[in-house]
């Protein structure tokens, strides 16, 4: 299947809802004195400036 510019769009777009996610999940685990469930990819600034 070939992917259309506007499928890339929305990749890029969930995978960056994803990180977001992922981000809040550790801040509210570190709110609760827990240890963070998610590594913190630096993903998001990277792919920031392709779906702005």
């Amino acid at each position: 299947m070939k992917n259309s510019p506007q499928a890339s769009v929305l990749i890029i777009g969930h995978k960056r809802r994803i990180v977001e996610l992922k981000l809040l999940a550790n801040t509210l685990l570190d709110e609760l004195g827990r240890d963070p469930r998610f590594k913190s990819p630096d993903v998001l600034e990277a792919t920031s400036s392709l779906v702005d």
